[in-house]
């Protein structure tokens, strides 16, 4: 229990210090399926680059990266805990929006050693 509260706590810190780094923005979001396996996600959102075409046909365009760390468990099966970046490209034209992106992270689990056959 004590890998959880410390993940926790280190996503409020992130999450105090989001202003500090300057990024657009920051979420906290609930990472799991519904109550067997409970995490959290968290995530920092930077634009790189935003421009606007000309004012007769209004389309945005923007990069934009959003690097993130979370975690989750299962109190008796594991333990995981991984980190992913996004680096997106949208772009919107009046009332039509796409993005493009690429993920890549990192996951790491713990699974306990729960077969082990004892000789005794």
């Amino acid at each position: 229990m004590k890998i959880p509260t410390t993940l926790f706590l280190l996503l409020l810190v992130l999450s105090a210090k989001s202003q500090w780094l300057n990024s657009d923005g920051y979420s906290l979001a609930y990472y799991g399926e519904f109550i067997s396996h409970p995490g959290l996600n968290g995530s920092l959102h930077y634009s790189l680059k935003d421009w606007n075409s000309s004012k007769d046909s209004p389309r945005q365009r923007s990069i934009s990266l959003s690097p993130s760390l979370g975690f989750f468990y299962h109190a008796n099966y594991q333990r995981s805990f991984f980190v992913v970046a996004e680096l997106a490209y949208q772009r919107s034209k009046k009332r039509q929006a796409w993005e493009w992106g690429l993920i890549g992270g990192y996951q790491r689990s713990f699974i306990p050693n729960s077969w082990r056959i004892l000789h005794s």
